[in-house]
Parts: C-alpha cells; structure tokens; sequence
C-alpha cells in the first residue's frame, strides 16, 4: 500500500513540474529557419568569368581543329561537344543580356555533322564560324565595357584561363605518372594555346599585358612539346618517381600526348604562378 501511495504521489508532483514548465514556454514555439527565405534572383555571372568561358570555348574548338587536322575526328568531337555541354548554359543568359545572338545552334550542326562527315566543307564553315562567333561576343562586350579594356582585367581572364589549364593538365596525369586522359591533356592544350594566340596578335588584350605575358606563355607551351624522337626510357619503379619519369622537352607544341608528361603538374602550375606574380 506504500508503495502504490509513494508511486502516486511522485506521479503528481512530476505532472506538477510539466504544467509549471509548460506555463512558461511559449505556446507556438518558432519554427526553425536554418536558411532564410530569399526572392534574390540567381548571382549574375562576373565579367571576367564571362570572358574566360568564351576564351575556354575557343579554346576547345582549336583542340578540335587540330585534331581534325591531324586525321583524329574521333578525338574532336569531345572537344565540339564540351562548348555545348559545359559552358553554353554558364554564359546564355549574359550572352542575351549582352545583346549577342545566340550561336549554339550553329555549335550544335557542327557537332551534329563532324561525327558523320568530319571533311566536309560544311564542318569548316560551321567551325569557322563558330569561331568568329564568339569572337564577335567578346568584342561587342568590350565595345559596351570600353572601361575594361584593360591590364588589370585581362590578365585576371588570362591568368584564370591557365589556371584552368592546369587544372586539365592534372587531371590528365595518372598516379603512374602516365598521362592516362587524352582529353583532359587536349583541353589543357587548347586553352594555353588560345592565350598564347592573344598575346600574339592585336585583340582585347591590351599591348601592356601582351608584352608583359607574350614570352612566358610561349615558353609555358613547352610542357605540351614533347621530343617524339626521344620518348621517355626510364625505368618503371615502384612507387612511381613523377619528377625522373618525364618526356624531354621538343621545339613545337602538339595536342597530342605523349606516354609521360614534359612537365609534371606541380611544375606547370609554379611556371603558371610566377606569370601571374
């Protein structure tokens, strides 16, 4: 009979305690907002980023063309496909913003017809143009960004394009220090290449920036210009030794790879920092 009472007894005082409590909380405790609710539209894409996207665009189709041109179109269309894929839908809506007709449809022919007729005249007009196209979209932004045009910006575009380069470049290099990913390798190539042909030329690049770049990036395409004559001999050891398993360094530049890299992706990315110092 204690015991029932005892049990009673702490039954109450404990429905006591959570009246008492519950009297002082607040009858509709706030909901939990983790993340404030925003009507904000999307971030824009920067102007530089804009620019660079266009540059890497470029930069894909001078892969492919030189992989047509080497007699590989089954490489190429990797590289027709990516400024598709990849970067059209970054850049639509500043492109339309820009006042810049949309010119993925003639990218999409082109891909669409280099997989069947790669010789064709119709790829070399539609690549052709392709090219002058986005060319085009670069200089009517600077035409309406006049205030741009300057060392400053070009070489923040510049610099990120190369960085991206390296980052394809690693990527294209195994733990056996083989490059065991063409594509990555031709991409890289492409986007080194197409800075290279900015500072070698008048375009939105400012003179300043060209002459103060020109002779770097054309010594940074070394790690693309492997000597085929004297592949890479070395033994393989285990663990791989990247830094002894390199190709010697050529004279011209090849978007195709060779077994082993010129430069590994540790040396290109210091050549790549002292540029942008």
């Amino acid at each position: 009979m204690k015991n029932i009472l005892k049990y009673v007894f702490i039954t109450l005082v404990f429905a006591l305690l959570v009246v008492g409590i519950g009297y002082y909380l607040p009858s509709n405790p706030p909901t939990k907002t983790s993340e404030p609710f925003s009507n904000s539209e999307p971030e824009k894409l920067l102007d530089e980023d804009y620019i660079k996207n266009l540059g890497l665009m470029q930069g894909h189709l001078i892969a492919a063309k030189d992989l047509l041109n080497g007699g590989t179109p089954d490489q190429a269309q990797s590289h027709l496909e990516h400024p598709i894929e990849e970067l059209y839908g970054e850049i639509k809506d500043k492109l339309k913003e820009e006042g810049v007709d949309n010119f993925k449809q003639n990218l999409e022919e082109l891909y669409d017809i280099a997989k069947y007729n790669p010789y064709s005249q119709d790829v070399t007009e539609k690549l052709g143009k392709s090219v002058v196209n986005i060319e085009s979209a670069i200089d009517r932004f600077f035409e309406k960004n006049n205030n741009l045009q300057s060392p400053e910006f070009a070489e923040k575009v510049l610099i990120s394009i190369l960085n991206t380069a390296s980052e394809e470049y690693e990527a294209a290099i195994g733990r056996n220090c083989k490059i065991v990913a063409p594509i990555e390798y031709q991409d890289s190539f492409g986007f080194v290449k197409y800075v290279k042909n900015k500072l070698s030329e008048k375009s939105w690049v400012p003179d300043q920036t060209r002459e103060k770049m020109k002779s770097d990036v054309k010594n940074l395409l070394k790690a693309w210009s492997p000597d085929k004559d004297k592949p890479f001999k070395g033994k393989e050891i285990e663990p791989p030794n990247c830094l002894e398993a390199l190709s010697p360094s050529g004279e011209k530049a090849s978007v195709y790879p060779p077994e082993y890299p010129v430069m590994t992706p540790a040396q290109l990315s210091e050549e790549i920092a002292k540029i942008s110092k």
